[in-house]
């Protein structure tokens, strides 16, 4: 018996073994769904567009402002090397230098907190792009459900038969195992199946031995095995000469081998595969014993059957099989499975098996509360209508109630319907206009019985309208779709090189992690603009320090490095600390945010940060500058030709107001629209952040030998009040701020101010 292995398979090679290549690379199934993924790269995640837009008009704002100012210095009078000097200053001042390191610490605390629930980030950009999906699109099988599938009913003889599921040996049977229909289906379902129990398990119950194989050939392995007894010796009997595997282009799989008469009447062809397919490729029927040609009547009553199986939720899968003429495929003919030299049309159509396969107890809930988030779930199978229709309904994608509407090119929705449905073969015949009327007209919608291309097509055209697409899948066949995506999800026990594609692997499988990293997602995104917010605020006072000393022709109040000190130093750890807050409401009660209109780096934000809270700094930082020069009897008047060490003393003293001034900042940043007393400061990072950042500032002012190395000269305690008194101005302004936010909503400070 030959048995197909495929690449990462392992091959134990024996004295006197022979093998043969089929395919390799492209020319393979797998191959050839890899290299079409491949030609189907996604686009930049909105963060990294987010943060790239951002890092341009920062780095556009700093050099112009810096020429423009290196130009005003020049003509006021200073030397060109000062005028230099000035354009580095206001440059280094304008650039946040730690916030690519901060952005990237921010996302690397949220991969760690969704690994903590078996998630395994491979983007950290993904998350982010997982906050802001507005669309979901799911696989079925593996993903919604168990993937464990147990055959559960039969159809031959046109009757349905029941197999009792819940028993783990010798099931309860509703049909009479001595059938000659039924004696073919099983001898199919065994001979046409690569599946194997493990070594060593024959002692235990059927349905508990461990097997080796695709889940619909277990299932049927497990079934035989249970009601016929030893499937293994009865292979054995019945050598197989050629095995084509199933593939989602085909919809069938097929096997040839000898039976004991044979020479007689011919090898026996086995057939299993998706209902309509394998009806299409049958010219009879077995019933009662008897062959018959396939009517209309016949249709009638096997489509009854497969919509009775398939509304139940189960997979329903045809067999049949046929007799070689023994003329044409004589005793030694060889088969060949790849270019194929038997006829695969023509047989006889024995029955059907449909096989159940349990919804995931923690999907339902999670389906809800990603629809509650905002977020349409799109079902995508290739599974029967019936089917996915009855696993959708059970699993919250569709109502219990909500009629489903039939979507195809005659009666494509004209006004928002509740649910539609689409197979594969009405998508193939809708145009792209078409196709986005009913995406964005439709509430509930399903894809059934699709190909990976059409995967890929439903992917990319919820794209072109605008949304954020994630999508979530196991097999192969989703390969390209979750490469194409902008947020690719596998299960842990997917495909090798469909994890690979995925940005995202559920190392559980369990779906309801989709939720917490959406969660996640917007929560990463509320404290990045929290972040900047912290971070630009700084910016005015280092900037105000160049201006003046340029403008005013006074001593310089903050120098370069000590710049650098605050924007590498003393803002750092606290800016990152922001990360770890908590959300203020409950985030999955609001639509995803617009990727269009929502920016990162609003007008609201660089106005609080910008035009208010730099402002404030600056101030502060400047007051305890002329306060010490006017403690050492130099009023603003007389600033001119002041020795060195005084000029050092008061850059230490601008740095340590602006420290002292961060920390009501970072304390506010915490919240965008509730009190500072109404949190509690249970983020302990951020608590020991704002010790740090001033352990860090009296370090560097205070260590002998800054004021060479940082032009940084010690001061007295008493200068550090005036940073002090401007911290509580910051706080009683961003108090009334926020209360005004709470009690008038909608209002002018509301739109401006609420970042």
């Amino acid at each position: 018996m030959f048995k197909i292995k495929v690449v990462g398979d392992i091959v134990l090679i024996k004295t006197g073994d022979q093998g043969i290549v089929i395919n390799t690379g492209d020319l393979t199934v797998v191959g050839r769904l890899a290299a079409y993924s491949v030609d189907h790269e996604r686009k930049d995640t909105p963060i990294s567009q987010e943060i790239t837009n951002f890092m341009h008009v920062i780095t556009m704002t700093a050099c112009c402002a810096g020429v423009f100012f290196f130009v005003i210095a020049f003509l006021v009078g200073y030397y060109w090397i000062d005028a230099i000097l000035f354009m580095i200053g206001i440059i280094v001042a304008c650039v946040p230098e730690g916030m690519l390191a901060i952005v990237t610490i921010a996302l690397s605390v949220t991969a760690k907190r969704m690994s903590s629930k078996n998630c395994l980030v491979k983007n950290l950009e993904s998350v982010e792009t997982l906050g802001a999906t507005s669309v979901l699109i799911t696989d079925k099988t593996g993903t919604l459900t168990c993937n464990k599938l147990t055959v559960a009913h039969v159809w031959f003889d046109n009757q349905i038969g029941e197999i009792d599921t819940a028993a783990l040996q010798n099931p309860a049977i509703s049909f009479d195992t001595m059938n000659s229909t039924w004696k073919n289906m099983a001898r199919v379902g065994i001979l046409c199946n690569n599946a194997e129990f493990e070594e060593g398990s024959a002692g235990s119950p059927v349905m508990h031995r461990r097997t080796i194989g695709d889940p619909t050939e277990t299932a049927l392995l497990r079934c035989v095995e249970a009601i016929e007894g030893d499937a293994q010796m009865f292979r054995q009997m019945h050598k197989k000469l050629v095995h084509i595997p199933f593939n989602p282009d085909s919809k069938i799989q097929v096997s040839v081998h000898e039976c004991q008469d044979f020479k007689a009447n011919g090898y026996l062809a086995c057939l299993i595969g998706t209902p309509d397919v394998v009806l299409q490729r049958c010219a009879s029927a077995l019933v009662n014993g008897q062959d018959r040609r396939i009517d209309q009547d016949y249709k009638n009553a096997f489509y009854y059957a497969l919509n009775e199986m398939a509304g139940l939720g189960e997979t329903v899968i045809a067999l049949a099989d046929a007799r070689l003429p023994p003329q044409k495929f004589p005793p030694g003919f060889k088969f060949n499975g790849h270019q194929v030299n038997f006829p695969i049309n023509g047989y006889r159509l024995l029955g059907l098996a449909s096989m159940i396969d349990p919804p995931k107890a923690s999907v339902p809930d999670a389906i809800a509360k990603v629809r509650a988030a905002g977020v349409k779930v799109i079902m995508v199978t290739g599974d029967h209508p019936s089917t996915a229709v009855a696993i959708a309904k059970s699993v919250g994608i569709i109502g219990l109630e909500s009629p489903v509407t039939s979507v195809t090119l005659t009666s494509c929705p004209t006004s928002n319907i509740p649910a539609g449905l689409v197979t594969g073969e009405d998508l193939e015949t809708l145009s792209p206009d078409l196709l986005e009327d009913t995406l964005m007209r439709t509430e509930e919608l399903i894809f059934a019985q699709v190909k990976p291309e059409q995967k890929l097509q439903i992917v990319e055209t919820c794209q072109r309208l605008g949304a954020v697409v994630t999508v979530t899948g196991d097999g192969i066949n989703d390969a390209a779709a979750i490469r194409r995506a902008d947020v690719g999800i596998a299960m842990g026990n997917g495909a090798a090189y469909t994890v690979k594609c995925a940005d995202i692997v559920l190392l559980d499988e369990n779906f309801a992690s989709i939720v917490s990293g959406i969660e996640e997602g917007r929560l990463m995104f509320e404290n990045l603009k929290k972040i900047l917010l912290y971070s630009l605020a700084s910016n005015v006072p280092e900037m105000a320090a160049f201006l003046l000393s340029m403008l005013a022709q006074l001593p310089l109040p903050l120098g370069i490095l000590a710049i650098l000190c605050i924007d590498l130093g003393t803002d750092l750890l606290p800016a990152v600390s922001l990360a770890f807050e908590e959300a203020e409401m409950d985030l999955m009660r609001h639509k995803p945010r617009n990727p269009l209109n929502d920016h990162l780096l609003s007008e609201q934000l660089l106005f609080l940060s910008y035009g208010q809270l730099g402002l404030i700094q600056a101030a502060s930082g400047f007051f305890t500058y002329f306060v010490i020069m006017a403690e050492n009897g130099f009023w603003p008047s007389r600033l001119l030709g002041l020795r060195r060490s005084l000029e050092y003393t008061c850059q230490a003293g601008f740095l340590f107001s602006v420290v002292v001034v961060q920390w009501a900042a970072v304390i506010q940043a915490r919240s965008r629209r509730l009190s500072i007393f109404s949190r509690p400061l249970n983020n302990w990072i951020l608590n020991f952040s704002l010790f740090f950042e001033t352990l860090l500032a009296i370090l560097v002012i205070y260590i002998p030998g800054t004021e060479q190395g940082l032009q940084l000269a010690p001061m007295w305690p008493i200068w550090w009040l005036p940073g002090l008194a401007f911290s509580m101005i910051l706080i009683a302004y961003e108090e009334l701020r926020k209360a005004i936010i709470r009690k008038h909503k909608g209002s002018w400070i509301d739109k401006e101010t609420r970042f």
